[in-house]
């Protein structure tokens, strides 16, 4: 198990506001505080995501996405101003408002 005090936090990329990614890291830390019930490491992942964007969802209006893990690659369209990459005890969560086509 790792060493979860060492873990540093970090924020990868951001573009949103500061107090929009103190939200993100909350709730990402309080699914994690919380993980010990979710199962599986896919489960888990898919899980810790769902929370973090159902806790998003609440504090502001519009359809959020997250994704979750310790290694993924993307290809996102996002609105502008609503995007935080970053990782909390060495997992990374990548959050956004879905871009809506037209």
């Amino acid at each position: 198990m790792m060493n979860t005090k060492m873990m540093k936090d970090e924020v990868f990329k951001q573009d949103m506001t500061d107090e929009m990614l103190s939200a993100c890291q909350r709730a990402a830390r309080q699914a994690l505080n919380e993980q010990s019930s979710y199962g599986n490491q896919t489960n888990k992942e898919q899980t810790l995501a769902s929370f973090v964007r159902k806790q998003l969802e609440k504090q502001y209006p519009g359809t959020w996405s997250c994704v979750c893990g310790q290694r993924f690659g993307s290809e996102i369209a996002y609105v502008k101003d609503n995007f935080a990459f970053f990782s909390v005890d060495g997992m990374s969560f990548m959050v956004f408002k879905a871009a809506e086509h037209r």
